[in-house]
């Protein structure tokens, strides 16, 4: 249960509440970070630096969200997500299928734990 008090008196989310949403995206912002020498494309500089930027925004998303209740960052993360997992085919380096693959799968996860996060523990106060 959500306790409205604790938010009111400028302790953020109640203790628990979303948590492991957050810290999921936080460490999968830094396996986006490392992916190019995990998955072997780090000699395609368009793809690592995609991963290096779209990791590093994940993890200040993820990080802002986990220390404080705002919805904004859940929902910047869903937006990342999804453009971590197009973007392969925004900038034209699907032909690199490693990197296409664990662009596409991990910015997926990402998008689709932001919006699970956002589905399961609404604002404190709205009306359900």
């Amino acid at each position: 249960m959500s306790d409205p008090s604790a938010i009111e008196r400028g302790q953020g989310r109640p203790r628990g509440e979303g948590r492991p949403y957050d810290i999921a995206c936080l460490i999968l912002g830094g396996v986006v970070c490392v992916a190019p020498w995990a998955f072997g494309y780090h000699d395609d500089m368009t793809a690592a630096a995609v991963s290096w930027i779209a990791g590093s925004f994940i993890i200040i998303a993820a990080a802002i969200a986990l220390t404080s209740y705002t919805r904004l960052f859940r929902e910047v993360n869903v937006v990342l997500g999804a453009l971590t997992a197009f973007a392969p085919w925004l900038l034209r380096f699907e032909h690199n299928v490693p990197a296409a693959v664990a662009l596409g799968v991990l910015g997926g996860i990402v998008a689709f734990i932001s919006a699970a996060e956002l589905l399961f523990w609404p604002e404190p106060g709205a009306n359900a």
